[in-house]
Parts: C-alpha cells; sequence; structure tokens
C-alpha cells in the first residue's frame, strides 16, 4: 500500500510539472513547437513508466525498499541514472518557465496581466524553496513537495479570485487601447 501510495503521488508529481510548464507557456504566449511539446509529454509518460518499473530494471531507484524506522514508514533507495536526468529535466523546466514569466511580465504593459505575472512567479518560486527542504534530511520522512503544489495552487487561486485577474473585458479593453495607433476619445 506505502509503495502504491508512493506511486501516485509521483504521477501527481510528474503532471504537475508537466502542466506548469504548459500552463506558463499558454499565459506568456509563448509559441510551443508541436515537436517540442510532444517530447516533453513524452519525456514525462517514459519517466513515469521507468519510475513504476524501478524495482526490476533499478533505473529510478536503486535498492528501492520500504523499511520501519523510528516507527514510520522509509524509502530506502539510491539514486538511478533516470532520476538524475529527471532531476536535470527539472531544473531545466523550472528555469525556463521561469525565464518565460520574467521576459512577459518585463514585456507586458497592462497592470492587471503584470499582476498575473508576478502572482505566478512568486507561487513557482514558493514551489522551488519548498521542494529545496525535501533534500534536506527531514525530508527522507516527509515529501514536502505536495505541500508546496497545494500552496502554490491556493495562492494561484487566491490571487486570480481576489484581484479579479480573470476579468477579461477590463483586460480586453486595455489591450485594445494599448495597441490601437490612432487616438481614442471616449464618452458616456
Amino acid at each position: 500500500a506505502f509503495y502504491i501510495l508512493f506511486l501516485m503521488s509521483w504521477a501527481g508529481k510528474i503532471g504537475v510539472v508537466i502542466s506548469v510548464f504548459f500552463f506558463c507557456m499558454k499565459i506568456c504566449e509563448s509559441k510551443l513547437p508541436v515537436v517540442i511539446a510532444a517530447l516533453e509529454s513524452s519525456f514525462a509518460v517514459i519517466s513515469y513508466i521507468i519510475l513504476v518499473t524501478t524495482r526490476k530494471t533499478g533505473l529510478f531507484y536503486k535498492n528501492l525498499q520500504v523499511v520501519k524506522e523510528e516507527g514510520m514508514l522509509v524509502l530506502q533507495y539510491e539514486p538511478g541514472t533516470w532520476q538524475m536526468l529527471w532531476n536535470v529535466t527539472l531544473v531545466a523546466v523550472i528555469a525556463t518557465c521561469l525565464c518565460i514569466l520574467v521576459n512577459a511580465f518585463v514585456k507586458e504593459k497592462i497592470p492587471q496581466k503584470r499582476k498575473q505575472f508576478v502572482i505566478i512567479i512568486i507561487a513557482l518560486l514558493m514551489e522551488i524553496v519548498i521542494g529545496f527542504l525535501t533534500g534536506l534530511p527531514m525530508g527522507r520522512y516527509y515529501d514536502f513537495n505536495q505541500l508546496g503544489f497545494s500552496l502554490c495552487a491556493i495562492l494561484i487561486l487566491f490571487a486570480i479570485f481576489r484581484n479579479n485577474l480573470m476579468d477579461t473585458e477590463s483586460m480586453a479593453k486595455e489591450y485594445i487601447i494599448d495597441e490601437l495607433s490612432a487616438g481614442v476619445i471616449a464618452m458616456d
């Protein structure tokens, strides 16, 4: 049961990473080539398959076993080559998302969209800090990534509804006025 829950949590981790990548590309209106989107998605699926079969292959984790330590179930393992590849890819995806978001923030003129970018950047940085806790000794007993993902989602949802960031009508009006090359007179 412990191992099955562990695998389910990894399905969420992998899914969140890929979703955040596609979300950042979409919100920043970056053109993502279909080939890169397919490669990224394929890499995620392959990574999960390798994780599920790691007891036989040792590619993701070597010497994987569940032991009872200080009254708690702990997963003992050595990182495999695919886990190292996954970690490098994870850092690359997060760095790419941050670069795209910061670039979009700098170029954006509409204040409401700039708020969106700031909130998403803060949420992503918060996940990085919380994810870092998992690498510390206490991370041996607690995986802080789920907490980070949850707080990240709550922050984004709170910001969206608190600041009315989904108000597309006012964003559309601001965009039209910013992009219009002629003068505008508005009368009531």
